[in-house]
């Protein structure tokens, strides 16, 4: 017997039923079936097949790389690619060497993968640029593997990294332009998330379910006040809303048992459970079919509190915390650096806000996350004056949602290819350990000459 699985065996025979209720995401059948009831409600049937010979798109994915050396520094290449439907390519690549110091490693690889972003970003805007100013014929469009959501809340920060220190200041500058040109040029921008966490649609249904269930439970007046709490909207709870939830949740289990389960677990799945869009469409099986769009904005309170902070008589005192740090080693450049910032931070908070919704192709596939900004439609807030998520119930956004899924089923060719040009993408940006090591590291030492000592706990990889 292999080292060690004695004692795994014993973890597994002590913790069978907590592991297998995790796994599983096991929840009270009321509660399940009540889930089945409202997404069947908010589900739509895919729509036929429609081939659209007037579309030119590009497909844009990222990958990158990291080596950490014996003397503290680290090297990194961050690159993306684009490829179109008519022949064309766009690249970037970012890369540098960097001393490691005085940074938190997750912060470390939070700045990893905003420089692989903004390779992305850089290639999204070279076909941006290359697209006519106008085109009565086809519509363009750009798929970008991940979520335009997710970029625009990219909080601004310092990173104390050499000259990067500023770096997510040219990041956001670039996204603006994206959005701006994108909307000059009538431009689709649409963001496909394979495995994304959201779980907006699963929110706004568990806030309807809680609502239904209050409603209808046999607690008194006050009892049904004091609960309500959770389910006013989809936002995150506050731990102080947390802690008296569970104080009650307690009291009134003893006071009605088993008439009080369903609730309790409803409860109890919007305080401590994050179950994700992907995850419901999963255990629900709702069938092939995509659900209502959402309109979404920052939500969260820490994303509430920043984005507060961009706007107001306050923003150049939080320009200055945010970047104390680079300031202080820049005071020459102070005012004007200053500047800069408090009108990047004006453009953050005229982001549009976003549309996403969960779409499933395939009995047998796994649902996909679709977003793009509301302002495609000609309409929408934008993030700085409006928050939460609301669906979007009317006949020109339903009807454009369609449209974007008959769109998206010319690409789609079943369980092996999600996106045929999105996964050929992927293929040829993904940037290998093998590539690394014997094509950049080896150029790096030719053209330097020197050579690269890794950190003890480095290990060559050949064959991938």
């Amino acid at each position: 017997m292999p080292k060690f699985l004695a004692g795994f065996t014993e973890i597994l025979n002590k913790s069978k039923d907590n592991f297998l209720a995790k796994l599983q995401h096991t929840m009270h059948k009321d509660l399940e079936k009540a889930y089945n009831l409202e997404l069947v409600k908010v589900w739509n049937s895919v729509p036929p097949n429609e081939e659209m010979n007037n579309l030119k798109i590009c497909a844009v994915d990222g990958s990158n790389q990291v080596r950490e050396l014996a003397n503290g520094t680290k090297i990194y290449v961050a690159r993306a690619l684009g490829i179109t439907n008519y022949g064309i390519e766009f690249q970037n690549l970012q890369a540098n060497v960097i001393e490691f110091r005085g940074i938190k490693s997750s912060q470390f690889q939070n700045f990893i993968v905003y420089k692989m972003e903004f390779a992305e970003l850089q290639v999204v805007k070279q076909f941006l640029d290359s697209a006519p100013d106008k085109d009565e014929k086809n519509q363009w469009i750009c798929f970008l593997d991940g979520s335009w959501y997710g970029r625009i809340m990219n909080q601004v920060m310092e990173f104390r990294l050499d000259e990067e220190q500023a770096f997510l200041i040219d990041y956001h500058k670039l996204l603006q332009d994206v959005f701006r040109i994108a909307r000059e040029k009538k431009i689709w921008l649409v963001g496909v998330s394979k495995d994304s966490d959201s779980n907006v649609l699963r929110n706004i249904l568990l806030q309807k379910i809680g609502k239904n269930l209050l409603a209808t439970s046999a607690l008194s007046v006050s009892e049904k006040a004091t609960l309500q709490n959770a389910f006013l909207d989809c936002e995150q709870l506050k731990p102080q809303i947390v802690t008296s939830l569970q104080s009650t949740n307690s009291m009134l289990e003893k006071s009605y048992g088993l008439q009080f389960a369903p609730l309790k677990a409803a409860l109890e799945e919007r305080m401590f459970r994050s179950l994700s869009d992907y995850a419901l469409v999963l255990k629900c099986q709702p069938g092939t079919g995509y659900s209502v769009p959402v309109e979404v904005g920052p939500s969260r309170q820490n994303r509430l509190k920043y984005f507060s902070k961009l706007t107001g008589s306050g923003v150049q005192s939080f320009a200055e915390s945010a970047f104390r740090h680079y300031l202080s080693s820049n005071i020459q450049n102070k005012t004007k650096f200053l500047q800069d910032v408090v009108k990047v931070f004006e453009g953050i908070t005229q982001y549009p806000t976003m549309v996403t919704f969960v779409m499933l192709l395939h009995e047998r596939d796994l649902p996909l996350r679709i977003d793009f900004p509301l302002s495609m439609l000609g309409q929408g807030n934008s993030i700085a004056n409006f928050k939460g998520n609301t669906p979007l119930l009317d006949s020109k956004c339903l009807a454009f949602t369609e449209q974007m899924v008959k769109m998206y089923l010319n690409f789609y060719a079943g369980l092996k290819d999600y996106h045929v040009f999105l996964k050929r993408v992927d293929e040829l940006v993904k940037l290998s350990n093998k590539t690394m090591d014997q094509i950049y590291e080896r150029l790096l030492e030719k053209e330097l000459n020197t050579t690269l000592i890794h950190t003890r706990d480095y290990r060559r990889v050949s064959g991938i």
